[in-house]
């Protein structure tokens, strides 16, 4: 018998007993290792699974900065689109006047379609005002809106006021074209084009006139 260790005495049928020795060192040796690691293992899981997820303070921050941007960048998409608009309504002012001045100088004929569902535009021109032709200069052939523009209606001299379908007016060599005004409506935003077929231009006003 020794000091230390485990002393075992397994009878087997047939065979006399046998004696088996486990070093008591060893045995506390290993149950503690098992342990530690057992216990590390599953402080490494805990950690993982803090890893896996966000704290309420964590999402707090989260909102707080999505917050922030969407109203940082609310202001600048109005703002983008208000640019969009305009722009429509400046290169549809450049167009008018630049049929004004065509007929005049060129002596030619000038049929300007408004598509007021399809928010688009058409020119043809004539040599006699009688049959006309899609123009074949670029410039003047017409183009139809940005996405986040709408022909709210054209009001025409002598036709009144067309909110659906199309309407024309021809610019003749001699006196332009009858008085016309076109509004024209992004969101909340709208603005007016006015033709004056004695001076030739064309005035941009905000909101309906």
């Amino acid at each position: 018998w020794t000091p230390g260790v485990i002393h075992t005495y397994m009878p087997l049928p047939g065979f006399t007993g046998t004696l088996t020795s486990f070093p008591l060192e060893g045995m506390a040796q290993e149950a503690v290792r098992a342990m530690t690691g057992t216990w590390r293992a599953g402080t490494s899981t805990e950690r993982e699974g803090r890893r896996g997820g966000f704290t309420l303070i964590e999402l707090i921050v989260v909102i707080a900065i999505l917050a922030t941007v969407l109203l940082i960048a609310f202001p600048a998409m109005k703002t983008l689109e208000g640019y969009g608009f305009r722009s429509d309504a400046r290169r549809m002012a450049g167009l008018i006047r630049r049929l004004d001045d065509s007929a005049t100088t060129e002596g030619l004929y000038y049929r300007f379609w408004f598509y007021v569902e399809e928010e688009s535009f058409l020119v043809e021109s004539s040599s006699d005002g009688v049959v006309f032709i899609p123009a074949d200069d670029p410039d003047i052939r017409g183009f139809s809106l940005g996405k986040n523009t709408e022909i709210m209606d054209v009001v025409i001299s002598g036709l009144g006021r067309v909110s659906s379908g199309e309407a024309a007016v021809i610019f003749n060599p001699s006196a332009g074209a009858d008085p016309f005004s076109l509004h024209l409506q992004s969101g909340e935003l709208s603005i007016t084009l006015s033709y004056n077929p004695y001076s030739g231009k064309v005035k941009i006003t905000r909101g309906y006139v």
